[in-house]
């Protein structure tokens, strides 16, 4: 029997374990997983339960998960879309309604108590969030959801209405602030910002850095490089918006920023982040 599995993917811990890992890790109890969705606009999963833990991912609202644990009002829960595990406030989900039929597409998205502009929103959704929308809920370019609320028409599209550039969609991020473990407008880390915009457009990407490393096939990290070639250092991640243009979350302007590759090769190496270490180009 191995414990060797990745726990940011897998839900084990020394008193518990998923079910589907009996056999696979050493655990005194299986538990079945309760079927959630996130029902605000973003859950930041933590490390640890405890809002001073540290966030790790941040599943969107309408994104399924699994919880297998419930303790002093926090889950232990499990994203379906990526599979990152972690604690977010049991709060944060509600069971699961109908299958979402439609997605945000814009940034910020605000949900309103009534199909009227001048109300004040209840709460927001953000850019790639999966909505269910009623089919006869539609009145002054609002459309009803199943959850409640009202959203503008042009805020959303279908869910099958997929973005055709993904490089594009990351670029609408440009000075977004940088928060680590985001994955949205308010707040988005290097990582978080390729695997929304790529979600998006339908591409399949994980949460990481390290495991986004895996994606596409090996190119020179000297070049020449294109449009949507990704470039890798030590714990980072960007991509190319030219041969010569990155765009990146970092933490040296706190921002998602557009920055000459050569520039931020030479800053990030004298700041200890150490040389690219891959560039990957997804086809």
């Amino acid at each position: 029997m191995t414990t060797e599995l990745d726990a940011r993917l897998n839900a084990y811990r020394s008193d518990l374990a998923d079910r589907r890992l009996e056999g696979q890790v050493d655990a005194p109890r299986f538990v079945e997983g309760l079927p959630m969705r996130v029902k605000i606009p973003l859950a930041r999963l933590r490390g640890k339960p405890g809002f001073s833990a540290s966030t790790v991912a941040s599943p969107l609202m309408g994104e399924d998960v699994l919880i297998f644990d419930r303790a002093d009002g926090w889950a232990w829960a499990q994203s379906e879309m990526d599979g990152y595990v972690g604690y977010a406030p049991l709060a944060d989900f509600g069971p699961r309604g109908a299958d979402p039929t439609h997605r945000v597409d814009a940034l910020r998205a605000h949900i309103y108590p009534e199909p009227d502009l001048k109300t004040r929103p209840e709460t927001w959704a953000p850019l790639g969030a999966r909505l269910t929308l009623l089919a006869t809920g539609a009145r002054n370019r609002f459309r009803a959801l199943e959850q409640g609320g009202w959203i503008y028409e042009q805020h959303v599209c279908e869910v099958a209405d997929l973005a055709e550039d993904w490089v594009a969609v990351a670029e609408r991020f440009v000075g977004a602030p940088y928060l680590w473990g985001g994955d949205a407008v308010d707040g988005i880390d290097c990582s978080g910002l390729m695997q929304t915009a790529m979600e998006v457009a339908g591409l399949k990407c994980p949460r990481d850095s390290d495991m986004q490393s895996a994606l596409g096939e090996a190119i020179s990290i000297d070049g020449p490089v294109r449009r949507g070639d990704l470039m890798f250092w030590k714990g980072h991640v960007g991509v190319m918006l030219d041969a010569e243009t990155l765009l990146h979350a970092n933490a040296w302007r706190m921002a998602v920023a557009r920055e000459p590759l050569a520039e931020a090769r030479a800053r990030i190496e004298e700041q200890g982040g150490g040389p690219v270490t891959a560039a990957r180009r997804l086809s």
